[in-house]
């Protein structure tokens, strides 16, 4: 192990700019925050009514995202679909990463309303705040993340895995199943989290789509993120600021237990 050598300030310095960049926001935040309740908010039941709303709503949509992504990313990764298709097909995935999300809110809400084209197929379903639907903006904004990393990680698996396996006379199903799923559980699993952390912090669409949260099993409850808004437009800056910070060290929890998965390959 050297030191640093002539020339790695070029590189070092952009970093820690960087670093600085992104760490500044987050230490005053948690400073200002623990002195005005952060610790408190996770014993204010309606914030933790909040919480548990965008955990299972995030939850429920990276698991959507594993069931149908990782068979979609095995699809793009072993060009079982070619020429245009695939490139539309990529495209149309990566697509809610492009969108603003408030227009995406609104592309789902009109999508299951009576003005659709669709609503003679899909009228029965009510999005408008519902668990459904803030299920569904969840799964929208946050599933193109998992299926960008699923599929970078099957580029890089040995296909001679799959070829030894066919050669046996296994099916394709049965090879992704036996063969190719569990030599990419931990991308799985890490890719679930990044989902599931993205789905967490989404705002945009869900504030068309789900404002407020009126069926089961929620009943009146705003997602976490719409609750420190509402905290910051009615009380103010230091209203908002306890739920922010609490919300902020779910994060941080996150970022912790993405790092343990890596460490742990």
């Amino acid at each position: 192990m050297t030191g640093p050598r002539k020339g790695d300030a070029v590189f070092l310095v952009p970093l820690a700019v960087l670093v600085l960049v992104l760490l500044a926001p987050i230490a005053v935040m948690l400073f200002l925050s623990a002195g005005h309740g952060m610790l408190a908010a996770f014993f204010d039941g309606r914030f933790l009514e909040s919480v548990a709303l965008t955990v299972a709503g995030a939850t429920v949509a990276s698991a959507l995202a594993v069931v149908l992504g990782t068979p979609a990313s095995y699809a793009m990764a072993r060009g079982l679909v070619k020429g245009r298709v695939r490139l539309v097909s990529e495209a149309l995935l990566l697509s809610p990463m492009t969108v603003p999300h408030v227009i995406a809110g609104i592309a789902i809400l009109i999508t299951f309303a009576p003005i659709s084209p669709l609503h003679p197929l899909l009228g029965g379903v009510d999005v408008f705040q519902t668990f459904a639907g803030l299920t569904l903006a969840y799964f929208f904004v946050s599933v193109p993340i998992y299926v960008s990393a699923i599929t970078q990680s099957l580029a890089q698996l040995d296909g001679r895995l799959e070829l030894a396996a066919r050669s046996l006379g296994a099916s394709r199903p049965r090879v992704f199943l036996r063969v190719v799923v569990p030599n990419i559980r931990s991308p799985i699993v890490e890719s679930f989290i990044l989902t599931w952390a993205r789905a967490m912090s989404e705002f945009g669409s869900i504030l068309i789509l789900a404002y407020l949260v009126v069926s089961p099993p929620f009943y009146y409850v705003q997602p976490a993120p719409v609750y420190v808004w509402n905290a910051y437009e009615v009380g103010g800056l230091f209203s908002a600021l306890k739920y922010a910070g609490a919300l902020l060290l779910i994060s941080i929890a996150t970022l912790v237990a993405l790092e343990w998965v890596r460490s742990r390959r």
